[in-house]
């Protein structure tokens, strides 16, 4: 079960947002709306897979609680936190402890739905869709391509690339994985490190891995 709690005091969910699927099936078999402290409790909270609350929610206590209590609990819930607050225009989001997820109000509504499609179809919470929409892998890729290629921009084509200029290697096994070529990490980046790889190779492998994950591997 997810919930969402958001008094939309000025009915922004139905004039801005467009989400009155949720008071729709599917939707309504698994996302509870709470738009009032009285109609949920913080036990029923923390039973939730996941609690959506608006910064601004009118009691203060629960949202302190959800805050302290649930966004720091090792386990369920995953806890997102929206507001148009100007400290929400960077979101807070740490790959490597994807639990919790603070963001604007704006981007989160608009990518809500698909963001509970993804949950309807696999029970899985992954706030980056919120983030980016349903295409995060796609987008993220692309943006990860472009900086490891300008790393080497000023490179000649036929000289060697160097392991100390492949200096995110996290984001580099990234590419191999969301292409399922994970298998070839390790085995490129010992070719590398023995200086078997020139630039115009490496330009290519890179290019050569975001298609593959663009056009669904």
């Amino acid at each position: 079960m997810i919930y969402l709690l958001d008094d939309d005091k000025y009915n922004l969910q139905q004039t801005q947002y467009n989400v009155g699927f949720l008071s729709q099936e599917p939707f309504n078999g698994f996302v509870r709306v709470v738009r009032s402290i009285n109609e949920t409790t913080i036990e029923e909270l923390r039973a939730a897979d996941c609690v959506l609350i608006h910064d601004s929610f009118p009691d203060d206590r629960l949202v302190e609680r959800v805050k302290i209590d649930l966004k720091h609990s090792p386990q369920k819930p995953y806890v997102c936190i929206f507001s148009n607050a100007v400290e929400f225009d960077e979101p807070n989001f740490n790959e490597e402890h994807p639990f919790t997820l603070e963001i604007m109000k704006d981007r989160f509504y608009g990518h809500l739905r698909e963001f509970l499609e993804h949950y309807q179809n696999t029970r899985e919470i992954e706030f980056r869709i919120l983030l980016d929409g349903k295409d995060f892998v796609k987008q993220k890729a692309r943006s990860i391509q472009e900086r490891l290629l300008r790393d080497v921009a000023t490179f000649g084509e036929n000289e060697k690339v160097m392991l100390k200029y492949v200096e995110d290697r996290a984001s580099l096994k990234k590419l191999f994985v969301w292409a399922d070529r994970e298998n070839e990490y390790r085995e490129y980046l010992e070719d590398i490190g023995r200086g078997e790889v020139r630039t115009s190779e490496y330009r290519d492998r890179i290019r050569g891995l975001l298609r593959r994950i663009q056009n669904g591997r």
